[in-house]
């Protein structure tokens, strides 16, 4: 799981931490607080949850049509 924190809002971009290969253990939704595997903790404003996907290439007969 990664961790986004955004400052504010108008500048998104400017204002993001970015914290890869974070694994979160707990996430108390009362204190806004997430704690990580090692004991680390956040504090949020707003959290989304994103699973991931994968995408699925599924080999499909495209119909053709030829004209003369």
């Amino acid at each position: 799981m990664c961790v986004l924190e955004v400052e504010e809002r108008n500048n998104f971009l400017n204002g993001i931490s970015l914290i890869l290969s974070t694994y979160i253990v707990k996430a108390d939704l009362n204190s806004k607080t997430l704690v990580s595997v090692v004991g680390e903790s956040f504090k949020y404003q707003k959290l989304i949850i994103a699973t991931g996907s994968t995408v699925l290439k599924y080999k499909v007969p495209i119909p053709r049509t030829y004209s003369t």
